[in-house]
């Protein structure tokens, strides 16, 4: 199964009212900066479906998402070095398209460059 595909099976069982877009950062360093340059520090992984930013977050845990290790070949192919959210990772909304990193304690919206 391609990588797309096999993203798509695993997140794509996510029932929820909003849809999101997650990016893992390429080099965790585990901050929530102000400001992301998402096509350089972060790689979207894919989409997902939940009812809020809490949501996406408890279902974007390994042992979640991921329980038998099927993430695993997804991000050794991306040159990910983890597969649960963490702090620093980001999550666009994409119904109103406001990005959010994840913090220490919650989100918060971030500005964006590209």
């Amino acid at each position: 199964m391609k990588t797309k595909e096999l993203i798509e099976s695993l997140l794509g069982r996510f029932e929820g009212k909003n849809g999101y877009s997650v990016f893992y950062k390429t080099e965790p360093d585990f901050t929530a900066p102000d400001s992301v340059f998402i096509n350089r520090d972060y790689k979207m992984l894919g989409s997902i479906n939940a009812d809020g930013l809490e949501g996406v977050y408890y279902n974007m845990q390994g042992e979640i998402w991921s329980p038998e290790g099927e993430a695993r070949p997804i991000i050794r192919e991306l040159n990910l070095k983890h597969t649960s959210m963490s702090v620093g990772d980001v999550i666009r909304d994409d119904h109103t398209g406001v990005y959010y990193i994840v913090d220490v304690m919650g989100f918060k919206k971030v500005g964006l460059y590209r």
